[in-house]
């Protein structure tokens, strides 16, 4: 089940991650042109789609190092800082998208944060199960004994 989560993860941050790559090299192409006028070349519009692009490379990143370093381990922390994560950023890009009322690439940020949301889900009860803890206690009056207690 883990194996399945990290190929939709990874399918995920792939196509975040060259999403973010066309924003930078052509951010036109993110913007809708009114009246068939394109931006100028340093226009605001045409500079924050392009540090949207570098946010979607950076984020991207980091997620997969966590997903390299603590999901694969299982630790909670990877499980909660992904979901947290990617749910945020998701959700952000899809409002600037729908902003510049570019609805095609919201429909994608929506359908990348049900995949996450999927490759998460998936290996929930491996993640938050409750352990058995071996609790150690000493006996008071036989200091020699260890007395072990399954819980």
């Amino acid at each position: 089940m883990l194996k399945l989560s990290l190929g939709i993860l990874y399918a995920v941050a792939t196509l975040f991650f060259s999403w973010g790559i066309i924003e930078i090299i052509n951010p036109s192409s993110q913007i809708v042109a009114v009246g068939n006028i394109l931006p100028q070349q340093n226009s605001p519009a045409l500079m924050q789609t392009q540090g949207c692009g570098i946010y979607a490379c950076v984020v991207t990143v980091g997620c997969a190092v966590i997903v390299w370093v603590g999901f694969r381990r299982r630790q909670r922390w990877a499980w909660i800082a992904l979901a947290m994560t990617t749910t945020l950023t998701l959700l952000g890009e899809s409002i600037l998208c729908f902003s510049y009322e570019d609805k095609t690439s919201a429909y994608i940020m929506w359908a990348g944060l049900y995949l996450a949301w999927l490759g998460l889900l998936l290996p929930f009860k491996q993640f938050f199960q409750k352990k058995n803890r071996t609790i150690l206690r000493i006996s008071p009056h036989f200091p020699s004994q260890d007395i072990t207690q399954q819980r």
